[in-house]
């Protein structure tokens, strides 16, 4: 089936050298040919106009996009970021080609943002083009590319027959050496290799690959007619990661793949610098931490770690106490002063065993303490406690921003208390509630583009969150552009009130760098609310308030004026001392029987302790 690929590039000169890159034929690899021919790369519809590029997008259907310079063209993160806030786009293939950088440059930035999106791919260049059209079909097609290398025609077919029927590309090679010139030019995802081949044997053709600092990861399986214990012992010491005799068992082949697959996948983890001078200890701890799948650095002094630490920004850091140039507990302190290395925990490995050392050492946010000598099996215990509690403070501190305060203490107490997370917890309480809504803001969504949309409601959010915090609020939930905010302090009524003048104001310097303004109204009640669980035992709930008052509050906020800020009468009755406010009635208020007032709020004074009067 045809693919609809759509290609974008500033720089005409790209475009030139990709087509011609991507639709010159192969030289004796009919298979590729045959790939490129299926993914239709010689009717790629290429752009160097954004506004063309983007109305092409609104009115067809695309299945995969080449775009340059993903990372550093700004006109190629605006496509990107378009892309993917656009609903039809959101999980189409996207491979990033660029002139700068390499490889290595993706797999070290843990930070970035494009490390969030699975659909998203990077390739650097100067790249082989059979490299180049293997990623471009893993991109489309999600299948795993399979090297097999064996000197049997008749071992071929049948294992392509098998594995092609299981979502794996097969491509071929009959010895070590073709093995080796195929994997100069593409990295598959796996090799399976005979032993027993001419010109270059499976041991050494295992060996030549776990050997080479840019093939090593790729996982190795030996397939091969030799079953006796010393055969097998030979090929793992060759670097093997799984050996399968012949006959071959169609279902034992596939998943023992897959399982390589996954092991494969895990391997890549966290980032580990070593601070140690000597030679000897940084070795060992590199060799036993590689061995897990980490990524390792080394550094011979704190000074040197200092730096590395700024290049790399590791997860976690294993240190020595006594070092020339900067000691291990210098080295800590200096981390702590730095805002973006303060939070890397630090593991210190030392002879040093006193009391005071290692209270010193704790005083410079040091997270762990062995004392040399110890097993590397040790060390890795602890590597893995500190790391798994880094993940969890991580995920706490994310938490935070998608539940309110009071849940999450909520949440610390049901924990802490041993209470069923089935249980439904209830109160009463009373505070006062306020909802905030932008007017006509679906008017204001079709004149935007999704993603200056999203930009303008996440800085409009920023801003009025801010102002609320600083007034004690609890940001209880998000309700599309609205804002619900609970008061509960003894002072809540007027907090809220001065809150929702002060939102008024700081929207209209706001509103002086928009294209689009926005204006908002505010309503404010104070009353008897129900706090508590709400939602399902087995499967999601949210801690927050209902009641009467909430339905008020809502209403309060409907009936306001535009970029004003309406009160209930029992929020008037609390806060009168302190506000000028102008009655406005009688309303009408949905689901409310009877005449209701309530009242403008005109200005809000500084509050005095009426006792002091």
């Amino acid at each position: 089936m045809n693919k609809n690929i759509a290609f974008f590039s500033e720089d005409e000169n790209y475009i030139h050298y990709f087509t011609e890159l991507l639709c010159s034929p192969f030289e004796g690899n009919s298979y590729l040919d045959v790939i490129a021919n299926s993914l239709s790369l010689d009717q790629i519809t290429y752009f160097s106009d954004y506004e063309k590029f983007h109305r092409y997008t609104q009115e067809n259907s695309v299945d995969f996009f080449l775009i340059v310079d993903i990372k550093t063209n700004p006109t190629s993160q605006k496509i990107y970021e378009k892309l993917r806030v656009d609903i039809n786009f959101t999980d189409t293939p996207i491979l990033s080609l660029s002139l700068i950088g390499s490889e290595k440059d993706t797999d070290d930035n843990d930070d970035s943002i494009f490390d969030f999106d699975p659909k998203l791919h990077f390739v650097y260049f100067p790249i082989w083009r059979e490299e180049l059209i293997m990623k471009i079909d893993k991109a489309v097609s999600e299948k795993k590319y399979v090297l097999l290398v064996d000197d049997s025609k008749i071992i071929h077919q049948m294992i392509d027959e098998v594995l092609s029927a299981n979502n794996f590309r097969i491509m071929n090679a009959y010895n070590g050496w073709e093995g080796l010139e195929f994997l100069k030019k593409c990295k598959p995802d796996i090799i399976i290799s005979d032993i027993e081949m001419p010109e270059m044997d499976g041991y050494e053709f295992c060996k030549a690959i776990k050997n080479s600092t840019h093939l090593e990861h790729i996982p190795v399986m030996i397939l091969s007619s030799l079953d006796s214990n010393l055969d097998i012992d030979r090929g793992f010491e060759a670097g093997a990661n799984d050996y399968l005799t012949k006959p071959i068992n169609n279902d034992e082949l596939v998943s023992r793949i897959q399982n390589l697959l996954q092991k494969n996948a895990r391997s890549v983890r966290e980032k580990i610098l070593v601070v140690d001078d000597s030679s000897i200890v940084s070795s060992m701890l590199y060799q036993g931490l590689k061995q897990q799948g980490f990524r390792v650095f080394t550094a011979v002094n704190g000074m040197d770690g200092l730096a590395k630490a700024r290049e790399i920004n590791p997860d976690l850091i294993t240190s020595d106490y006594d070092m020339p140039v900067m000691n291990g507990w210098e080295f800590c302190t200096a981390l702590r002063r730095e805002d973006a290395l303060k939070d890397i925990p630090v593991i210190m490995l030392t002879s040093r065993d006193s009391t005071v050392d290692k209270r010193k050492s704790t005083g410079a946010g040091v997270k762990a303490y062995l004392t040399k000598p110890f097993p590397i099996e040790k060390l890795l215990v602890v590597i893995e406690k500190v790391l798994a509690e880094k993940r969890i403070d991580r995920e706490r501190e994310i938490l935070k921003f998608y539940v309110s305060d009071v849940a999450l203490a909520s949440a610390k107490q049901q924990s802490l208390h041993n209470i069923s997370s089935s249980s439904m917890r209830a109160k009463e309480i009373y505070a006062t509630v306020l909802f905030s809504d932008i007017v006509k803001f679906t008017s204001t969504c079709e004149m935007l583009e999704p993603v200056d949309l999203i930009n303008l409601l996440n800085d409009y959010f920023d801003l009025m969150c801010t102002v609320l915090k600083r007034n004690n609020a609890i940001i209880d939930k998000f309700i599309g552009d609205a804002i619900m905010a609970i008061f509960s302090d003894k002072d809540g009524s007027y907090q809220a009130v001065k809150s929702g003048l002060e939102m008024v104001e700081a929207l209209k310097e706001f509103n002086l760098n928009q294209k689009v303004p926005i204006q908002i109204r505010i309503g404010i009640n104070y009353g008897k609310l129900y706090i508590g669980d709400i939602g399902s035992k087995t499967h999601r709930k949210d801690f927050t308030v209902i009641g009467d008052t909430v339905n008020v509050g809502q209403r309060l906020e409907s009936n306001s004026k535009t970029n004003g800020v309406l009160i209930s009468e029992s929020t008037y009755e609390v806060v009168k001392d302190f506000i000028d406010a102008e009655k406005k009635g009688p309303l009408n208020l949905k689901g409310k029987m009877g005449e209701y007032f309530a009242y403008d709020v005109i200005r809000v004074r500084e509050k005095i302790d009426l006792a002091a009067k």
